[in-house]
């Protein structure tokens, strides 16, 4: 009965050292390729008209949902147009009846107007 009582006691004891804290060197390692996903992990904010996210190749990103991203540095707010019309699409294409206007959204996210002139659109 001792002998299995001291087997025991050198089972838990091994059993415990075993889980002691993790060595500095593992905790090194283990760190590493969470700062390298980071790095490379694309950033997209929910906005309250679409979304907005950083170009490929972005190395260090964050997002703000709602307001927008900030990609290497660079700020990119969300957009605040609500037309479904691109006004670098319709710049300059022509038209049919001058004077007439039509809402647009720019690439920036922000809003323009489309007006007909001479059969061509003006966007502004």
């Amino acid at each position: 009965m001792q002998a299995l009582k001291g087997l025991l006691f050198v089972f838990a004891v091994g059993f415990a050292a075993g889980c002691g804290s993790p060595s500095a060197g593992f905790i090194e390692d283990a760190e590493e390729p969470t700062s390298s996903a980071q790095e490379l992990s694309e950033c997209t904010a929910s906005c309250a008209t679409g979304s907005v996210s950083c170009p490929a190749g972005t190395a260090n990103c964050s997002a703000a949902q709602g307001q927008g991203v900030t990609c290497d540095g660079t700020f990119y707010a969300c957009p605040t147009c609500t037309s479904t019309s691109q006004c670098e699409q319709r710049d300059t294409k022509m038209c049919s009846v001058p004077g007439y206007e039509l809402k647009c959204c720019w690439s920036n996210g922000q809003e323009g107007v489309c007006r007909c002139g001479l059969g061509r659109w003006d966007c502004l």
